[in-house]
Parts: structure tokens; sequence; C-alpha cells
């Protein structure tokens, strides 16, 4: 289905590349929707053809589709308009194996945004490219918390151990 999907939005934005006038590419839309409901039955509208069009601009490269994923995790996706943001948001939902929810979940939580603030931004970077890496089979099981409240200091690895002593 993704691959479905995938082409045609690229086939969309090859027939939409010369004709730049918004009213045009609607109609081309409207038509698409109208012959591929009649011919297939529904999930053409024409608000699922802009998703693939989107789709296929985000993601031009067949190979980068992973089908790890769902329709519904590129949906998702496909909103963030930020290219490193998306990639790290994408990375992460394979590596953690997160379910759309969990994507949403995070997103709205500003994962992104609050490692972008941490002081080590190659990390941040590497995040974004390659996802969380796992290097010991505790990094398995360990989950981030957000300690802004806690007023400690950035830049700083704490065990919980230490925090409980702490406060």
């Amino acid at each position: 289905m993704l691959n479905l999907y995938w082409n045609i939005g690229k086939v969309i934005m090859e027939v939409q590349q010369g004709n730049e006038r918004a009213s045009y590419g609607d109609a081309i839309l409207e038509k698409l929707s109208e012959k591929l409901t009649k011919e297939f039955g529904k999930g053409f509208s024409k608000r699922n053809l802009e998703r693939m069009r989107k789709f296929y601009n985000c993601f031009q490269i067949a190979t980068t589709v992973s089908s790890q994923l769902s329709w519904s995790h590129y949906v998702e996706l496909i909103k963030i308009e930020e290219k490193t943001k998306r990639n790290f948001y994408f990375k992460e939902a394979i590596n953690s194996n997160w379910s759309v929810r969990e994507l949403q979940r995070q997103k709205d939580s500003l994962l992104y945004e609050r490692l972008a603030l941490s002081a080590d931004k190659n990390k941040v970077l590497e995040l974004s490219e390659r996802g969380q890496v796992l290097k010991t089979g505790k990094d398995l099981v360990k989950d981030p918390f957000v300690l802004e409240f806690l007023d400690i200091k950035e830049n700083t690895d704490y065990l919980e151990s230490d925090l409980e002593k702490i406060y």
C-alpha cells in the first residue's frame, strides 16, 4: 500500500509539474479522486491524494520508505515541515517501534525541541540521522524522562539513585 501511495504521489507531481496554477491542480485532484474511487472504491479522496503527493515530496527516494511504518505513521510524519526534525521522528519511530499514538505523543511533547535545547548539538544531529543507538542491553529498557522542573544542571548524566538522594 505504501508503494502504491508513493507512486500515486509521484504521478500527481509529474502531472502537476508544469501547471503551477492552484485551481488547475485542484481540478486534477478532483477528477483523479472521482476516477480512482469509481474504479477501486474508497481511500482515494482529494484529501488523501494530497497526502500522497506530500508523501512523495517528503520521501522522494522510494527506498527511504520503510515498511516498518504504516500509512498512518507517514501521515503524521508528513505534517512535519522541517526535514531534520521529520528524519528524527522517522528514525525514532522505527528504532523504538513506536505506535502511531506514541509518535503523536512524542511530537506533541516536543521531544525533538527538548533534545535540540541540549548543549550537545552534535548528539542531537546524530539522533536525527541515526535515531537512538542501543549500545547495551540496559539501553533497550531505558525510558527518557523530562526533569526540567527539578532545576538540575544541564549536560549531566544522573542515575535514578542519585536523584533520589538529592531530592
